[in-house]
């Protein structure tokens, strides 16, 4: 922040005082942030996005801060005085700290009367207030969803314009499958952020994962130092939340190019399956020792200065840190993402022989053969004979899936809303052996021509087809009311499972 911005807020007119509400998530990092009173409002406050809250606060005031937000984690509440800082120049501020639901709230203002729970809760119900929230919420996914659409644009593109050879097309369409996902786990963030819902686990290749974020791995080394690979694991899947996997591999990343600082050095990023024991799972650092078992083992070493005995104590708590601008939060956040998985932690280290650190993390057993199983029975799919009535009023949706089930021989049928639907489903359901039906439409609702379909022709199967997630499908008494169920965006390969039950059911009831 700029020292005329600064002074843009210590400038206030005579009777208005700087008013702020904070957002933090689990990390106690500071998810978004917004003005309350009105000469706030000229602040640029999107800088602070991302930062440990407790930065924002004078060092000698970081350590009751930083135990009252420890305290709300557990569902405690807290008020306090403390120093803000704007480029040095200190503000007395009373500071309300709040526990919610998924996110911790700090009301920030004068020292003294108004800043009570009472009025942060005021604040944040105030619609200027919100729309700010939302202003900077789309601030800051904008970026990250522009350089995800860009290189599906861009790769798109390129299929459509040069005539290449097998395996770049492969390659191509693999960029596309990985900028696709990675924009379908933002939007599962941003509903996680909004309350609507929390990353989903699914399966995951530690081996893929670490080599799809080598490029960022490398930039975010100094040029002094160099990243070797040796992942050895095989299989290396196993079951957890794929953003906080990747964000707990480039914190280790991060502390350790930091610990190797501007020497010439090197990290060793390396994986292994192993059969760990008690002796070995009883030296996590985590609070629960996990149980004895065969384990993905991801470990990151460096070749710098190591830890002696008593830093080894402390490195994990929150707000320790070695490092004069540190936050002291990054290892604390892994050792969090490590004990949500269910998995260990472990530490090797000491002064003059750099550091180790292993995460083992519980190995989801028979997964490689078995995803072999599946993909080589999708492969094998033919829908010659069968029919599917597609209704949905998205043409690109329709587009993509009648394309792809012509592909595997389907006759497909499509209409553009609810009424259609029951008009071609009512002249064709003799031969129709699946609906895949949007859940929500133009002029009726997805549960509404499922009653119509079911009255006409109960024994075709139903797929609904929704971007809701199952929380939001459930509260709405739309979940369990057909025979299965897609989540946009969906792969090819759920939809044809999907299908392929659902036609084992249609044969069962005819």
């Amino acid at each position: 922040m700029s020292a005329s911005s600064a002074d843009e807020v210590m400038a206030e007119p005579e009777g208005e005082q700087l008013e702020l509400r904070l957002v933090l998530d689990a990390r106690l990092r500071i998810d978004d942030v917004a003005s309350v009173s009105a000469s706030a409002r000229r602040m640029d406050l999107r800088p602070w996005l991302g930062r440990p809250a407790v930065e924002l606060f004078d060092a000698d005031d970081r350590e009751r801060l930083g135990s009252a937000l420890r305290g709300a984690v557990d569902g405690a509440a807290a008020e306090l005085s403390a120093t803000l800082t704007f480029d040095g120049r200190p503000t007395t501020c009373h500071v309300v700290v709040t526990p919610g639901e998924r996110h911790i709230h700090v009301a920030v203002g004068p020292n003294g009367a108004g800043s009570t729970p009472a009025a942060a809760s005021k604040g944040r119900s105030d619609p200027n207030v919100r729309l700010e929230y939302i202003g900077l919420v789309a601030s800051r996914i904008s970026h990250d969803f522009k350089n995800l659409l860009a290189a599906i644009l861009v790769n798109a593109e390129f299929l459509r314009r040069d005539q290449a050879d097998a395996e770049t097309v492969h390659e191509v369409a693999d960029e596309i499958l990985l900028a696709t996902e990675r924009a379908r786990e933002l939007i599962e963030q941003i509903l996680g952020y909004a309350g609507s819902r929390t990353e989903p686990r699914s399966l995951v290749d530690l081996n893929a994962l670490t080599r799809e974020m080598g490029r960022l791995l490398d930039v975010s080394t100094p040029p002094t130092v160099v990243i070797h690979y040796d992942l050895k694991a095989e299989p290396s899947t196993v079951r957890g939340q794929p953003s906080r996997l990747r964000q707990l591999l480039l914190n280790f990343i991060v502390n350790a190019a930091e610990a190797i600082g501007g020497e010439v050095g090197a990290i060793m990023i390396g994986s292994s399956v192993l059969e760990a024991g008690t002796e070995l799972v009883g030296r996590t650092r985590t609070r629960i020792v996990p149980p004895p078992g065969r384990y993905v083992c991801l470990e990151v070493e460096d070749t710098g200065p190591g830890l002696d005995a008593q830093t080894v104590q402390k490195i994990f708590q929150p707000f320790f840190t070695t490092k004069p601008t540190g936050h002291g939060l990054g290892l604390s956040d892994c050792l969090n993402t490590v004990e949500e998985h269910g998995g260990a932690l472990l530490l090797d280290t000491a002064p003059g022989q750099g550091a180790r650190f292993r995460v083992l993390l519980p190995a989801v057993l028979g997964q490689e053969a078995e995803d072999r199983d599946i993909a080589g029975a999708r492969e094998a799919y033919d829908f010659t004979g069968y029919c599917v009535l597609i209704v949905d009023d998205d043409d690109l949706v329709r587009s993509v899936t009648r394309r792809t089930l012509r592909s595997r021989g389907c006759e497909v049928l499509a209409a553009r809303d609810g009424l259609e639907g029951i008009e071609a489903f009512d002249a064709h359901h003799h031969r129709i052996d699946a609906v895949l039906l949007d859940v929500g439409m133009p002029y009726m609702k997805g549960e509404d021509v499922l009653e119509e379909l079911r009255r006409i022709d109960p024994a075709v199967p139903v797929i609904f087809v929704s971007g809701q997630s199952e929380h939001e499908l459930h509260q709405g008494g739309v979940l369990g009311r057909a025979d299965g169920l897609l989540l946009k965006p969906f792969r090819d390969g759920e939809m044809l499972d999907t299908l392929v039950q659902s036609f084992a059911r249609r044969r069962h009831r005819g």
